[in-house]
């Protein structure tokens, strides 16, 4: 308890000076949107941005356009950089990082993604015998270690072409699934950021890496290509290599389903209706039902719940300045979709949204779903086909209302989630946990350079 008043008089602290020091600024409108978002952009280092804006859902088309733009790829220090970079650290987020990294990291994860086949039919052989396997050994149930071991195993077995079940792994599944579920805590700053810990896992993984065939001739390449920027930076080098793999394929997709499934099942089961409708439309193979459920989703319950950019040359529309350069954008989509600026319809959870390109939420939010542009999601149509695969196979296993509920859980087993929007735990608690985020992100804002090239 001590702890924990600690932390709350550290931010209450912090707040209270940046409070003050804006009383005494002389240029108060250099940031248009006031209150907690101004304070929170001081508080991460924003100062020496001309402005910093919010976009919110009323600016849907002025987003989309931004977010079109080619110029528009960077996310600056921002929010999202401050709270999530230290969780990762020294594992590097595809999402989060700008720069040449950025560059490095999108071209190697775009060379593994190259050699993945979602068409084969031995890659939905892999889900479904991982899925069936799994189930044996968690009573048929589909909770949320079994959907995040399901991921893990699936993508070691495609990525390295060898089963994680191998007598040689020597029981690496529950290895990774310790490491998952420990970044999941560490990017929310619940727990303790053990950085020995992670530089562990990753050794683990590289020899992994450099032991197989398939994943070395692509690293080989890679290496020889850019060889020149890695110059007494292996540790870089390896972070890289690490990270283009397991961040996208493994540690990734090891949260975000199961932050994304128990969302999805507790909506659904709301609604006896929808889940009539998922049975039929499963056994009629109507896939574009199944990916309704997904993008239905993201939509409602995004596990990206804001979006950054950094404005580096002015942004023209209809020959009009839109945006400054040295302007921040700030976009909070987690909080799209509330009582007090949305209809009824747009709160409603509705697969049948997706199945029309003319539904007026699929014309306006399909951006939402893996975002658009430079930074757009480059593995979405894996993760789609990966969506699919899982639920096609866990409806048709257990196809009546009375074993959906029963059976299909994947918002049991996680007390956290990596939205931050643990039910069970005070407000209080999140507060502290964003005081705690907020601070080590100041920490590495200042202190951590290893990713610079």
């Amino acid at each position: 308890m001590i702890h924990e008043m600690v932390w709350t008089i550290l931010i209450m602290s912090i707040i209270m000076i940046v409070l003050f020091g804006r009383l005494f600024m002389k240029n108060k409108k250099d940031i248009e949107g006031t209150g907690l978002l101004a304070l929170l952009m001081r508080i991460s280092g924003q100062y020496n941005k001309s402005q910093i804006i919010q976009l919110t859902k009323k600016n849907n088309d002025v987003i989309k356009m931004l977010l079109k733009d080619s110029s528009v790829i960077n996310k600056g220090v921002g929010m999202e950089y401050l709270l999530a970079m230290p969780g990762w650290t020294p594992v590097i987020n595809s999402e989060s990082v700008d720069g040449n990294v950025h560059k490095l990291l999108k071209k190697l994860i775009i060379s593994i993604t190259k050699s993945i086949n979602i068409n084969n039919n031995s890659f939905d052989m892999i889900f479904k015998k991982n899925l069936k396997q799994l189930l044996s050994k968690n009573e048929m149930k589909f909770d949320s270690h079994v959907c995040t071991k399901v991921i893990i195993a699936s993508f070691f077995q495609i990525l390295f072409e060898e089963s994680i079940f191998d007598l040689k792994h020597n029981n690496y599944l529950n290895d990774l699934f310790q490491f998952v579920e420990f970044m999941r805590k560490c990017i929310i700053a619940k727990g303790y950021n053990n950085i020995n810990y992670k530089k562990e896992c990753i050794t683990k993984g590289m020899n992994i890496i450099r032991n197989n065939t398939k994943m070395n001739d692509i690293i080989n390449k890679f290496e020889q290509e850019n060889q020149h920027l890695f110059v007494d930076n292996d540790m870089l080098k390896e972070s890289i290599i690490f990270s283009a793999i397991f961040q996208p394929f493994i540690i990734s997709p090891g949260i975000n389903f199961s932050d994304i499934y128990g969302p999805m099942f507790k909506r659904i089961y709301d609604d006896n209706k929808i889940i009539n409708e998922i049975i039929q439309n499963v056994n009629n193979n109507k896939i574009k039902y199944i990916n309704g459920l997904l993008f239905e989703t993201l939509r409602l319950y995004h596990p990206f719940p804001l979006i950054e950019r950094d404005i580096e040359k002015n942004i023209y529309n209809n020959n009009k300045i839109t945006f400054k350069k040295n302007t921040h954008i700030f976009i909070p989509i987690g909080s799209y979709f509330n009582k007090n600026n949305s209809t009824e319809k747009e709160l409603e959870f509705n697969p049948n949204n997706w199945m029309d390109s003319k539904n007026e939420i699929n014309k306006k939010y399909k951006w939402m779903t893996f975002m658009i542009g430079q930074r757009r999601c480059i593995g979405d149509r894996i993760a789609i086909k990966v969506n699919q695969i899982i639920l096609k196979s866990l409806f048709k296993k257990f196809n009546s209302k009375e074993n959906v509920k029963k059976y299909i859980i994947p918002f049991e087993g996680n007390t956290i989630s990596g939205r931050l929007n643990d039910e069970n735990n005070p407000f209080i608690f999140l507060i502290i946990r964003l005081a705690k985020m907020l601070w080590k992100g100041i920490k590495y804002r200042f202190g951590y350079k290893t990713f610079n090239l």
